[in-house]
């Protein structure tokens, strides 16, 4: 996954993951690791700086329609959609499991993305993810891995900016995923 433009606070202390069958040297890793954090900057002054002039060449109407929508994701660290501001365009598709009760949740989202139509919705060439839980009902470990699941057939081979979790407590045992469709 590459990471340029991403705040470096939610980078800097993020677990590296080498999925089964990726042959890479630990140099090289380490190399592409520093090659995308700095690619905006050596420090994030620099980068709040290159993303500020970036801004001012965006129209205004772009930058505050993903001011409200950053508002509206209710996103901890609103830092890591920061990235949206180097975009030509993005879309939003969201799912939801409307199932009740926990354990179902991710099967009926995963079946209803991947085998009735929702993957055709999500077209972009770099994709974020916002998934929503209830602050009682959180995502359980096997819940955690049907999503890495999920979002790794979504991606098939696309660029993930970010994954995200935010609280929905109007959701109950619900789970909702904001899928964010961008272009740079």
């Amino acid at each position: 996954m590459q990471c340029e433009g991403n705040a470096w606070e939610g980078l800097i202390e993020s677990p590296i993951v080498i999925e089964d069958g990726v042959k890479c040297c630990k140099e090289r890793l380490l190399a592409q690791c520093l090659w995308h954090l700095t690619f905006y900057g050596f420090s994030p002054e620099e980068q709040h700086r290159k993303f500020e002039d970036i801004d001012r060449d965006m129209p205004k109407t772009h930058r505050q329609r993903i001011a409200r929508f950053i508002e509206k994701t209710g996103v901890e660290n609103r830092k890591d959609l920061y990235y949206l501001y180097r975009t030509r365009r993005f879309n939003v598709v969201s799912f939801h499991s409307r199932t009740y009760g926990q354990s179902p949740r991710m099967v009926y989202l995963t079946e209803s993305i991947l085998l009735y139509g929702g993957r055709e919705l999500i077209k972009g060439p770099q994709l974020g993810f916002v998934i929503y839980t209830n602050s009682k009902t959180q995502l359980s470990d096997q819940e955690e891995t049907e999503l890495r699941f999920l979002l790794k057939e979504i991606g098939n081979g696309r660029r993930i900016n970010l994954l995200a979790k935010a609280v929905n407590d109007d959701l109950a045992d619900e789970v909702k995923i904001l899928v964010i469709n961008s272009k740079q």
